[in-house]
């Protein structure tokens, strides 16, 4: 449903717990970026890792590198508005990417 302040919510508890975790992320509009989700992959890794040179050249790499570097990290990440659970899998949301106490957040207007 929209407009009902899913994703005010998600970024107020983004904010509340920053220090809580070793790095964390703001996907925004991930819907509206479904051709470009390596651009979406290299702004997970730069943002959770601070370094802003990260560049994957394939969906698949980065899907690697995301599991590869970030395994081992308590990350906070918010994926906003996703349509596709596709996007979470080549974004590689899933429970054993990332380190224990990890948080994601997703927001969608779809069940």
């Amino acid at each position: 449903m929209d407009g009902i302040g899913k994703t005010t919510f998600a970024r107020a508890i983004c904010n509340k717990y920053p220090h809580s975790f070793n790095g964390q992320c703001y996907l925004e509009e991930v819907m509206s970026k479904k051709k470009n989700m390596g651009g979406v992959q290299e702004q997970l890794l730069r943002d959770i890792l601070k370094q802003p040179d990260i560049k994957v050249s394939s969906v698949v790499e980065g899907t690697k590198e995301i599991e590869k570097r970030l395994g081992s990290m308590k990350v906070l990440v918010l994926v906003d508005d996703i349509d596709d659970v596709d996007q979470l899998e080549e974004l590689a949301i899933e429970h054993e990417s990332f380190g224990p106490g990890s948080k994601i957040i997703i927001t969608t207007r779809d069940e």
